[in-house]
């Protein structure tokens, strides 16, 4: 295959991004980094399974990407086949200008690749229940590690239950992380404790470090959704029975920087409200 020309321009800003780069490498310390966009596609009527997705550049090489995740609710567990991991590098992406607008691309590349693994699953796009707590990066008021929210006021102005999401994170030895001597790389257990005076109910508790995460420093609580089963109406009163998705943000060590991808972890609520 013949190598694909590029004018000046297109030279210069090639030029440009590995001078900066040297650059920064040579000033010391990494300041910047990749942050990932979270998308929730949808659950299933059902409830039994949710879909969300999350996009973006990567730092350095500036290669889009996008990964889908299909999780089974109750088991808080990847289905088969899943995650769908799209990235376009140079070979798909043959100039600067492809590799600059090519998040699109790489977007509608996984969904593609996904579109069995959803229909396979009855996800229905856009049913993505009710947002009980939305805290992105860029707000700086919000907690990172512990959350209050009713599920009832998300339904009714009457209703204010009190429930408590908790992360705590521990730093752990990992071999492969190690190895780079990028520093210490953290797991975390996530709690939900139903009503005041209830139990904690543990939704995940890492023994180790999954190698999926890559080399993770850290967690954050971003966003938490729940769906009612077989609701056609996701703002009626009254639902015993939810499924509920807890977006976690997570950094890792990045090429430039601190790279923030996202975790998903699920149950099914009985009772909730």
């Amino acid at each position: 295959m013949e190598p694909t020309s590029i004018g000046f321009g297109q030279l210069a800003r090639h030029v440009g991004r590995i001078l900066f780069a040297l650059t920064i490498a040579a000033a010391g310390p990494a300041v910047a980094g990749d942050l990932a966009r979270p998308e929730v596609i949808g659950f299933s009527a059902d409830g039994r399974y949710v879909a969300f997705e999350e996009y973006g550049a990567q730092d350095g090489s500036g290669f889009p990407y996008a990964s889908i995740y299909v999780i089974d609710v109750a088991a808080n567990d990847w289905v088969a086949g899943s995650p769908v991991r799209v990235r376009l590098d140079y070979d798909a992406l043959p100039d600067l200008e492809t590799i600059d607008n090519g998040i699109t691309q790489a977007r509608d590349a996984a969904m593609a690749e996904a579109e069995p693994i959803l229909t396979a699953h009855g996800i229905v796009p856009g049913e993505t229940g009710s947002t009980l707590i939305f805290h992105p990066l860029s707000d700086l008021a919000a907690p990172a590690h512990e959350v209050s929210f009713s599920i009832g006021a998300a339904y009714s102005p009457y209703y204010r239950d009190e429930n408590l999401l908790s992360v705590v994170e521990r730093t752990v030895e990992n071999a492969e992380c190690d190895r780079y001597e990028l520093g210490p790389v953290s797991v975390m257990t996530l709690s939900l404790t139903l009503g005041a005076d209830a139990e904690p109910t543990i939704l995940q508790d890492d023994d180790t470090l999954p190698a999926s995460r890559g080399c993770a420093t850290g967690y954050r609580i971003h966003s938490v959704f729940v769906y009612a089963p077989n609701q056609p109406d996701q703002s009626s009163c009254c639902h015993r029975d939810l499924a509920m998705l807890v977006l976690l943000g997570m950094s890792q060590f990045g090429f430039e920087g601190p790279d923030w991808r996202f975790l998903g972890v699920t149950t099914m609520l009985s009772d909730a409200w």
